[in-house]
């Protein structure tokens, strides 16, 4: 046993070094937006499509980023997705105060859309801007995001542009889910030919998309992806395969959002996210979750083994391999913030995992998409 404990360890730490090393390589390779002071230069108009459901914690201090841009012509469609808390009073009271801001209540939901998409589709009927920007309610934004992120569009003549916020984390299950988020960046970093338009790679973030007005009603706007559940990157593949330009770049100076934003939404906001990874191959889910299990959990049956046997071989190799597991996230922490101290509890992503994906399996089974306290019937 012992020698089957240390052989896995060897593995663990040779996998961990070799991802690390590809994704600090990827991230030299990717593009980064910096928000750079107002030029003076002169935009077409924007309309800013914001889709929210029950987002009365954050959508205040993200809608007033959104309003403090400098240096871009803005108008702002909040669409309030059939909020059951008080966000469609909070932004009704900012409208009072600024003219730029309009909101729609309960867009009605069209049969076989998803409630997002179905919102930002609403949204952009309502637009007269010449380009679209789709953002959360729960972002905040540079004073400068916009006009960097339009600069970059015009020098590069692309048609739909999206970048990656900066991803916040604060409780300690959210940092427990920190290794999901590498695994899904490595991911991300790895794709290839994503500005090669011989190739069908794509990608783009709900965070933040800008497209051309004329682009998104020539194609019929989210109608592609209305039943998606990762629309963002379904559009920008369809674009891309259409022989649009598409681009993504990363951006943690211009935006950042905190995903989740207590305990139980940390432990069980992954779902979604994991039901992409199972989705039509619930057999894939024994296999993850030994994955996972052998991954984060045999540093410790080391150690643990090893005191009970009194084997500093095993203690020494469960610690190092724990240590180098600990110290490959900081490769990514350009891209995500965290706590060091809170992260020490990562092997716990065991647990959340396992959780995530079998109720991703029971919805799949049911034919339902559960997201922001409402179940919605998929094909």
């Amino acid at each position: 046993m012992e020698y089957i404990i240390l052989t896995t360890c060897g593995l663990i730490v040779f996998f961990t070094l070799a991802v690390t090393v590809r994704s600090l390589l990827a991230q030299k390779r990717m593009s980064w937006l910096v928000p750079s002071p107002p030029s003076g230069q002169t935009f077409p108009k924007l309309s800013v499509i914001i889709p929210a459901r029950n987002e009365e914690h954050d959508i205040v201090d993200s809608l007033h980023s959104v309003l403090n841009q400098q240096g871009v012509d803005l108008e702002v469609i909040v669409v309030n997705d059939h909020s059951t808390d008080r966000t469609g009073a909070l932004v009704e009271e900012i409208t009072r105060g600024d003219s730029r801001v309009t909101v729609l209540h309960a867009p009605p939901l069209q049969s076989g859309w998803l409630g997002k998409v179905n919102a930002m589709q609403y949204g952009s009927a309502k637009a007269t801007g010449d380009y679209l920007v789709f953002t959360d309610a729960d972002i905040l934004h540079a004073p400068t995001c916009f006009a960097s992120a339009l600069t970059v569009m015009q020098q590069h003549t692309y048609d739909l542009f999206s970048f990656s916020p900066l991803w916040m984390n604060e409780s300690v299950w959210e940092h427990v889910n920190i290794p999901i988020y590498f695994v899904g960046f490595i991911k991300l970093l790895l794709l290839s030919g994503l500005d090669n338009p011989a190739s069908p790679n794509a990608l783009a973030s709900g965070a933040f998309m800008v497209i051309k007005t004329t682009v998104f009603h020539e194609t019929g706007g989210f109608e592609c992806v209305k039943g998606d559940m990762f629309d963002d990157v379904g559009l920008a593949r369809s674009l891309k395969a259409n022989q649009y330009r598409v681009s993504y770049w990363f951006a943690p100076a211009c935006s950042q959002v905190r995903l989740f934003k207590n305990a139980h939404d940390a432990f069980w906001g992954t779902t979604k996210n994991i039901s992409g990874a199972v989705e039509g191959h619930a057999g894939l889910a024994l296999p993850l979750i030994l994955v996972a299990v052998v991954q984060y959990w045999t540093p410790v049956l080391a150690v643990v083994v090893g005191g009970l046997t009194t084997s500093p071989l095993l203690v020494v190799s469960g610690v190092s391999t724990y240590i180098i597991q600990y110290l490959s996230f900081f490769s990514i922490r350009r891209l995500i913030s965290f706590h060091p101290v809170k992260l020490l509890c990562f092997p716990l992503v065991v647990i959340v995992s396992t959780c995530c994906i079998l109720r991703a399996i029971l919805y799949q089974m049911k034919g339902e998409i559960f997201w922001r306290g409402r179940a919605i019937k998929v094909k």
